[in-house]
């Protein structure tokens, strides 16, 4: 199965950097209910010179955002993400749990 030995290879590699301090990982359980990060993928980051930016995917384009104003809506949809999400402690468990091994396993 590729597409899970890719998987697999990619949670390895998050799970191995887990300790970097402007990486955070969060798990959102299955059974949450209906959250805003359904509405497909985008990346908060906050640059070096103290800039915020996002990175907005959508089904017709991907979008990047600079403006304090364009900042507003990808912040709160990352804040109600979180809500939903396990606590960091909780995440890095179950990562540990689900890859921790693979490395050496061969696939």
């Amino acid at each position: 199965m590729p597409g899970r030995q890719l998987q697999d290879r990619g949670g390895v590699h998050l799970l191995a950097r887990t300790d970097l301090p402007t990486l955070q990982l969060h798990v959102v359980p299955a059974d949450a209910p209906n959250y805003p990060g359904l509405d497909g993928p985008f990346s908060l980051a906050d640059l070096p010179d103290g800039e915020r930016v996002a990175h907005v995917d959508s089904a017709a384009e991907a979008q990047i955002l600079d403006q304090a104003s364009a900042l507003v809506r990808p912040e709160r949809r990352w804040e109600r993400i979180r809500g939903e999400a396990l606590p960091r402690g909780r995440t890095l468990d179950l990562l540990r749990e689900a890859f921790v091994g693979l490395a050496a396993s061969p696939r």
